[in-house]
């Protein structure tokens, strides 16, 4: 069997370098994603694992995601835009603890499934960046 290649991201930021598994991430977003058969209760170590993962993935890419925006917003320009508003949304929820999947199976899978869309956001955002980054495109 071949081994796996993963796409990976490498942003510079002044303080460190920052690789982003661009595989692994769409992945969990995959697997968050999946439908669930109607009457069927998530496993909650599946959810627990998801949540973990997931939260992970966010706190990596929201960062780069943010400074990526800010830089290519103009200063003039009055508010965030969708995207940057969005990465706030996505902020402001990741101050607090996700549902239990023990205890609320069916909040957690929303949780995974609203956070696996932000995930996705945020490496559209990411990779946009990177991709701009290397064309050398004015933005």
């Amino acid at each position: 069997m071949g081994t796996q290649q993963h796409e990976v991201i490498h942003h510079s930021r002044p303080d460190e370098g920052t690789d982003v598994d661009v595989v692994a991430i769409t992945q969990t977003i995959s697997t968050a994603l999946q439908p669930v058969p109607a009457g069927h209760t998530p496993d909650p170590g599946v959810l627990a694992d998801l949540i973990e993962r997931l939260s992970g993935h966010i706190t990596l890419l929201l960062p780069i995601a943010t400074e990526q925006h800010r830089r290519r917003w103009p200063a003039d320009r009055k508010g965030l835009g969708l995207v940057g508003y969005g990465l706030e949304a996505t902020r402001r929820r990741m101050r607090y603890a996700p549902p239990s999947p023990d205890d609320f199976p069916l909040m957690a899978l929303r949780w995974v499934q609203e956070s696996a869309r932000a995930c996705q956001t945020l490496l559209g955002v990411v990779g946009a960046a990177d991709a701009h980054q290397h064309t050398g495109a004015a933005g």
